[in-house]
């Protein structure tokens, strides 16, 4: 299942997993498949774009942490902004960024609670 932007906010906070584009974790790669299925408009692709677009999409990913690239791609699945399209490596990119630094303001806002006793 997808974490939440909570679980993504604590992940940050205790150190999660980064992502590789060497090595991609199981779920991410069935994150990128399912994008590359969902979203397969227009003519057959050849085997060589296809690895390269695939190549693409591991470097958009890369040193994000794996809960927040595993939101982001299921998340571009439903709300996908280029639709009928699929999402570009840039989109994946970006939304990566946008939730990283979601994700760090609210655990930053988390912590001074603790620290103040508020929570």
């Amino acid at each position: 299942p997808l974490q939440t932007r909570t679980a993504v906010a604590s992940a940050r906070v205790t150190g999660g997993a980064m992502v590789s584009k060497t090595e991609l974790p199981p779920v991410i790669q069935a994150g990128i498949k399912g994008l590359l299925v969902a979203f397969a408009s227009g003519p057959v692709q050849h085997e060589d774009d296809r690895v390269h677009l695939i190549r693409a999409y591991a470097g958009a990913c890369d040193t994000f942490e794996i809960g927040v690239v595993q939101y982001v791609l299921g998340y571009l699945l439903y709300r996908n902004p280029c639709n009928p399209f699929r999402p570009t490596p840039q989109d994946v990119f970006e939304l990566c960024e946008e939730t990283t630094k979601t994700a760090r303001f609210f655990a930053a806002r988390f912590q001074l609670l603790f620290v103040f006793g508020l929570a």
